[in-house]
């Protein structure tokens, strides 16, 4: 016979029997059982608390991105639950698992119109398209079957975000339950057909590419896509959610779709096999890149197809594929590309980087991790730093979020406190979630936060003033004082005026036993 639980301690037991051990969020009054039972948990799961809920969601975003799994973030119902959206759409247009719980008034004023119930939003509505699934839980002893189903969504097939409302009451409530087992990922070998396709087209390429995307990283697949690149005789190029996915060092490696050398290996290719990517609208120039023939695998069979013709169309994970593929092609004759891979990525290696981006590129080594803002010298950091494995590089994509760096950063550093993480960031970026600067104080986060300041939003003021010839509006910036702003949180913090100054302060931050903050101007190369 199970002990009577709350519908709180039945949560959390479920979390933790899936392998939840840090949860980031902000507690509520609908959400006081299930936080007594975090308390109760407390050497299992770790809560850090957030400043406000759009750290939680992005935090958790961070944390799925570094280690490969599940991120958790809690919110109360309402303004909780929308202020988290952000990082949950993050999550979804980077293919992230993300779960995000919210607390929802009692079950019993369900009849009632939303919007005069205290925190009454209508959360299955508002979450539905930037979630994977998205679902309710009407009675505690339903709690285990439902964080099943969520854990299926967010570990199987193309991961993405999932949110799952429960109601105070049903928090409170008692019920005898058994603790379901974890799920574990699953992954989907391909169709024999199509996978003997795919291989007599690539057989015939003489100048095959591969295009990589984020559900090789996902699924873990560095090791076949580098034993694949190497049989097949093909450059890789990745997307911006898969940068690291080949390390960029790698012989095969063009780096990121945008750089000059990467679109020349794409022009000059006569086959392309995109392995879990999504054709992005910044990464293909508007969709009008201009692919050869096309084999397109992907565990969403949605994609398929959705924005370029597929002569092949694989469903099935990527490690999965890969390895079927590298079986179809053994003793497949070298390709045609000769020494021009070796030429492209000379070229790239030797473009002289941004003196930031170098600097960071020197102090982070080979095990750092950065988080990248959105700001004008982020953008370079997606051609120009160079990444040596997966999940190393966190960067917005479709959304461009600014404010996305400082609170992933911290969601990675709460997994790999004894790593080296950098959150990038320019200052109108910081600002919009500078207060996780206290989050990441209070709770031993060692994260260093470089600010890029130019008292301006960089690049929306040159949209103006090429558009409209100077008549800037909204984008000149007052900012404070950022060194005593980040002491004043109890972090450290120094200032860099001059280019030969920014390396040793890098050093000097990442051993630092606070987090820590430099600001820099834009340094412009």
């Amino acid at each position: 016979t199970q002990p009577a639980r709350t519908g709180g301690e039945i949560l959390v037991e479920c979390l933790k029997r899936q392998g939840v051990k840090v949860v980031f969020g902000m507690p509520g009054g609908h959400l006081n059982h299930l936080y007594d039972a975090l308390h109760r948990h407390q050497a299992d799961v770790r809560h850090i608390t957030v400043r406000n809920e759009q750290g939680a969601s992005l935090m958790a975003d961070g944390y799925a991105r570094a280690t490969g799994d599940v991120g958790v973030c809690l919110t109360i119902p309402g303004p909780g639950a929308s202020n988290a959206a952000t990082g949950i759409a993050e999550a979804f247009s980077a293919s992230s698992p993300v779960l995000l719980i919210t607390g929802q008034p009692e079950a019993k004023f369900a009849g009632h119109d939303r919007h005069k119930v205290f925190h009454g939003l209508d959360h299955l509505s508002f979450f539905k398209p930037i979630t994977k699934w998205n679902g309710s839980v009407a009675r505690a002893e339903d709690i285990p079957s439902v964080v099943t189903r969520a854990f299926e969504a967010l570990r199987c097939g193309r991961p993405g975000p999932v949110h799952l409302e429960v109601p105070s009451d049903v928090l409170s409530a008692q019920a005898q339950v058994a603790i379901p087992d974890r799920v574990e990922p699953r992954g989907t070998a391909a169709a024999s057909d199509a996978v003997e396709r795919a291989a007599r087209l690539l057989s015939s390429a003489k100048r095959p590419i591969i295009l990589v995307g984020e559900e090789v990283v996902w699924y873990r697949a560095s090791d076949e896509l580098a034993e694949f690149a190497a049989l097949l005789g093909a450059p890789v190029v990745t997307s911006i959610f898969a940068k690291g996915a080949l390390p960029e060092d790698h012989p095969w490696s063009l780096g990121d779709i945008r750089t000059p050398e990467a679109q020349k290996a794409l022009a000059e290719a006569d086959g392309v096999l995109a392995v879990g990517c999504r054709f992005l609208q910044f990464e293909t120039a508007n969709w009008t890149l201009k692919l050869p023939r096309l084999i397109h695998v992907s565990a969403d069979e949605h994609e398929i197809g959705r924005d370029y013709a597929a002569e092949v169309g694989i469903v099935g994970d990527a490690k999965s594929v890969l390895g079927q593929l590298a079986e179809a092609l053994r003793g497949k004759t070298a390709s045609a590309w000769g020494g021009r891979v070796a030429e492209l990525k000379a070229a790239w290696t030797a473009r002289r980087k941004h003196p930031l981006v170098a600097a960071l590129q020197d102090a982070l080594g080979r095990d750092g991790l950065v988080a990248v803002d959105v700001h004008i010298t982020g953008y370079r950091m997606r051609t120009e730093f160079r990444v040596h494995g997966p999940r190393q590089f966190l960067s917005s994509g479709v959304y461009v979020t600014l404010g996305f760096g400082l609170p992933e950063a911290i969601g990675a550093k709460a997994t790999f406190p004894d790593r080296p993480v950098v959150a990038f960031c320019g200052d109108g970026g910081f600002m919009m979630t500078c207060q996780e600067l206290a989050t990441a104080v209070q709770f031993g986060l060692n994260v260093v936060t470089v600010v890029v300041n130019d008292n301006c939003f960089t690049s929306i003021k040159g949209g103006q003033q090429h558009q409209f010839g100077g008549r800037f509006i909204g984008v000149d910036l007052r900012n404070p004082d950022f060194v005593k702003f980040a002491e004043s949180f109890g972090a450290l913090a120094r200032r860099v005026e001059r280019p030969e100054e920014f390396r040793p302060s890098l050093e000097w931050a990442l051993k630092a036993s606070a987090p820590a903050l430099i600001e820099v101007p834009p340094l412009r190369s």
